[in-house]
């Protein structure tokens, strides 16, 4: 989404990056959070579940960063709101890093067997995960580079072609391009129906948004 946006001001369609900004936003607030918590209290069979303490303080993050669009939509953009977005987001991360955003867990539950079943072989297949994500994450970074200028290119033509504004074709689009593999990964990890991972999946979205 950063690549999208950055390409897209880079080729002078600030239209494109805001209405892939928004749009993005929008869809993963709305309708993939909507969907993991579907998928996941059925998953449960219904059942109740709630949100760790560190994934409640994310969100609490994610409303109060909300002042920035809010503070862009009243005075519009300045230089000055883009490096405060900025200092932001970095606080943000390196209160994450450093252990503030983790606490630990006081309940013991069901789903805590559920989280000890097979520990053994994630221990062993864990250096493999992490090497195959870091590759994984390299090539679809490149690939969003390589291929993010004639995205861009191709949506605003098509938008001329029709008369419409390229944020609009944008706000549509682009989700399905920078965030799909995301909503998919945390769709899939409510599937799996204990809170641990419904959480995992709650926090992948909030981080998206």
């Amino acid at each position: 989404e950063a690549i999208f946006f950055i390409t897209a001001l880079n080729s002078n369609n600030p239209n494109f990056a805001m209405g892939a900004v928004s749009g993005s936003t929008i869809v993963v607030s709305t309708v993939a959070l909507g969907a993991c918590l579907y998928v996941g209290s059925h998953a449960r069979k219904l059942k109740p579940f709630g949100l760790q303490p560190a994934v409640k303080k994310q969100c609490f993050i994610l409303c109060g960063s909300s002042i920035i669009p809010i503070i862009i939509g009243m005075i519009g953009f300045s230089t000055l709101v883009g490096w405060i977005g900025v200092f932001a987001y970095i606080s943000f991360l390196y209160y994450s890093i450093s252990g503030g955003g983790s606490s630990p867990i006081d309940e013991k539950k069901e789903d805590d067997v559920d989280l000890e079943i097979g520990h053994i072989e994630e221990d062993d297949e864990e250096e493999e995960s992490v090497l195959k994500g870091a590759l994984y994450l390299l090539a679809g970074g490149i690939l969003i580079v390589i291929f993010s200028t004639p995205f861009i290119s191709s949506v605003v033509e098509i938008a001329t072609y029709w008369s419409l504004t390229p944020m609009l074709l944008a706000f549509f689009l682009a989700p399905v391009a920078s965030e799909m593999p995301e909503i998919l990964e945390s769709i899939s990890l409510s599937r799996k129906g204990n809170m641990q991972n419904i959480n995992i999946a709650f926090s992948n979205m909030v981080g998206g948004t």
